[in-house]
């Protein structure tokens, strides 16, 4: 009898108490006894102590920019358990979920039956249901990381095509060793017979031992470090820096010749420009192996990388800062970026509110993050490792006077916010397990999204791009086509390829192609009052399209919403300033809405050059001071994204950069897809 998704989740938690018990005998068993799938995957195996999942995220986002099918498998997961199985970006579905669990139970049971082999662990188990599942799809690539070490990891079944291995740190010493140099011979452990590996920055204990495990097995290597000696390292970064909310940082191969500069990721702190040249190393290690990924699919990958809950701002007055900083370096990173990106905004106050397991090297963390902080609320990650926030708060006093204990982690963060000003910040940190309980309810605070603005702003190409954003983010997204009387230019025109992005159009009535009569669908109630869902509006640029998002005036103002003007200077109506401010007036007098923010999306169609959208973004910036509504991002045509970062690298955009597939069309031109 099949599973349904909950007694899924529960049969895989009834395995907990077998614990974590290292070795690959049972995964070998289990896996055999399905058929192997593990060998007809392309397999990046991913190891190291820190940013795994970060490489993980850019290495499945560059290989989605160039066209690949990739399945990607992570741990642990943030907010729910579909988020550690992805292919091109999105979860696993619950339903695909209980379907390979009952088909995988009767393996397990049999293996957990067999003398001297023991029934398998719960990663061990998801391992196996990720790696079935992939094996299902036709896919060109699976990011695999590793859960713990790497000699011994479940993962470790694998015969990898690429095998990578980030810094390596102290982390999980009781486990792995005390020495950077036995902890290096444990992670190098996914070094594999002539496996082409690419080896991120390295303390030299730790290179020394990695490069006598490759040199042993004949694996060759691809190297990655900081500028410096760069006949030392085959990919070597430089000018590294943070840059709004993005980093920027150049990369050069030594030994083809190829530089790229100016590449800008918008996952936050330097650390990531470490992650991105490995990154980087490993797409040049798939070259090198018949793969064609162009520089253009690199850098759009790179901006476009999303990986929630590190150094994710989720809130922006007061600041909201979320981050897992669960280990030494984590919490380094964590402590560097606040100095180079937050420090510069004058902040009146930094509160931290922390959580961290027993396990960790407490103290350690604590000297690392306490000295930041103006006030500090400790509180319970949703683990048995948890340390009691009582003997935390003790051990934070040490450091910070400003001390609060509340359990409960989303009462702690109301306790932080009331500890912090409009311009202060609350930063979440210590353990990702934190992080996943707190971060469902910080992002779906306002959940739904609006986007208003003049006829031609571009709204609904705007629309689209994040609707597919906030699918590949993990979330149930609703577009809701409300133009209810322009016939050209409808986001309803690409709900097929929609659809196959995870994204639920809901359009006006008739259910027909043909220029609607002015009737709204029912089916938008229903998606405002769905809690799970993230809604996106994408409204007709006229005062009717105002008029009809107005009628929703009440039920946006019950469950909270952002209002965003889209604005484009090269239309007539928002061509200075006044133009904008009285378009921006006009709107919220119609629909009774307030606005939350600009979205600076400067368009010309084919014309479009650099220079005009900085030229534009200035008009545009003057107008968001005039009226103290932030710009919430500039959205930039993705062919332009290389000159854009390189014009504007002296200085203009402090905002986040979005680029923008374009998908409409005109009627008498070819649809990206219908």
């Amino acid at each position: 009898m099949s599973m349904i998704y909950q007694e899924a989740l529960e049969y895989l938690n009834s395995f907990a108490k077998f614990g974590s018990n290292l070795g690959l005998q049972r995964m070998e068993v289990l896996l055999e006894r399905i058929g192997n799938p593990e060998r007809t995957l392309n397999v990046i195996h991913v190891a190291g102590t820190n940013g795994k999942g970060s490489l993980c995220a850019m290495v499945g986002s560059i290989l989605l920019e160039a066209g690949y099918n990739v399945g990607m498998y992570t741990s642990p997961h943030l907010s729910s358990f579909t988020e550690r199985i992805k292919i091109n970006g999105r979860d696993i579905e619950e339903d695909d979920v209980a379907r390979a669990l009952t088909k995988l139970k009767p393996h397990v049971e049999a293996v957990s039956t067999i003398p001297n082999v023991g029934h398998p662990t719960e990663f061990e188990v998801i391992t196996t249901l990720a790696l079935m599942y992939f094996a299902e799809k036709s896919l060109d690539y699976v990011i695999l990381e590793v859960g713990l070490g790497g000699r011994l990891d479940a993962t470790n079944v694998v015969e990898p095509h690429i095998s990578v291995i980030t810094h390596i740190d102290y982390d999980h010493m009781e486990r792995l060793g005390n020495t950077l140099s036995e902890i290096a011979a444990e992670k190098g452990g996914i070094i594999k017979s002539e496996t082409l590996t690419v080896i991120g920055p390295q303390e030299p204990e730790a290179m020394n031992v990695l490069k006598k495990i490759a040199e042993g097995k004949g694996a060759p290597l691809i190297t990655v470090d900081k500028s410096g000696d760069k006949s030392a390292y085959d990919i070597v970064y430089s000018n590294a820096k943070s840059f709004g909310y993005s980093t920027i940082f150049d990369v050069a191969c030594s030994g083809s010749g190829w530089r790229y500069e100016h590449l800008r990721t918008s996952l936050l702190g330097e650390h990531q420009a470490t992650n991105g040249a490995i990154a980087i190393g490993v797409i040049e290690g798939l070259n090198r192996k018949g793969a064609k990924i162009s520089e253009d699919a690199i850098r759009l990958g790179l901006l476009r990388t999303i990986w929630p809950g590190r150094l994710e701002v989720v809130n922006e007055r007061p600041i909201v800062l979320l981050d897992g900083a669960h280990n030494l370096d984590g919490a380094r990173a964590l402590r560097k970026s606040i100095q180079e990106i937050f420090d510069k905004k004058s902040l009146a106050s930094n509160i931290l509110v922390t959580g961290i397991l027993g396990d960790k090297d407490v103290d350690k963390m604590l000297e690392i993050l306490m000295p930041m902080a103006d006030g500090v609320v400790t509180t319970l990650p949703d683990s048995p490792r948890a340390m009691a926030p009582e003997l935390l708060a003790e051990k934070v006093r040490k450091y910070c006077h400003k001390v609060e204990v509340e359990s409960d982690p989303i009462k702690a963060v109301y306790k932080g916010l009331s500890m912090v000003g409009q311009n202060g910040m609350v930063c979440v940190c210590g353990s990702l397990y934190l992080i996943g309980a707190i971060r469902p309810y910080l992002v779906r605070k306002r959940r739904v999204t609006i986007f208003v603005g003049a006829f031609g702003s571009g709204k609904t190409e705007v629309a689209i791009n994040y609707s597919i954003r906030c699918a590949r983010r993990g979330e149930k997204v609703k577009l809701v086509d409300l133009d209810i009387v322009n016939p050209y230019f409808r986001s309803r025109e690409m709900r097929s390829r929609l659809q196959k992005e995870g994204v639920e159009v809901i359009y006006s009535t008739l259910e027909s192609d043909k220029p609607d009569l002015p009737a709204l669908s029912p089916k938008i109630l229903s998606a405002l009052y769905d809690p799970e869902a993230s809604v996106i509006f994408d409204v007709g640029g006229d005062d009717l399209g105002a008029t009809v998002l107005g009628r929703f005036e009440s039920a946006l103002k019950e469950i909270d919403y952002d209002m965003y003007f889209v604005v484009n200077t090269f239309r007539p109506l928002t061509q200075d300033v006044e133009g904008i401010l009285c378009m921006c007036q006009e709107i919220s007098k119609i629909s009774r809405l307030q606005g939350s923010g600009l979205i600076c999306n400067i368009n010309l169609g084919e014309e479009i050059k650099s220079a005009d959208i900085i030229n534009g973004y200035n008009i545009i910036k003057k107008a968001s001071n005039s009226i103290n509504l932030p710009i919430r991002f500039i959205s930039i045509n993705e062919r332009l994204i290389k000159e854009i970062v390189e014009a504007d690298i002296n200085a203009h955009f402090q905002e986040e950069i979005f680029p923008l597939k374009l998908f409409m069309r005109l009627p008498w031109l070819k649809y990206g897809e219908t």
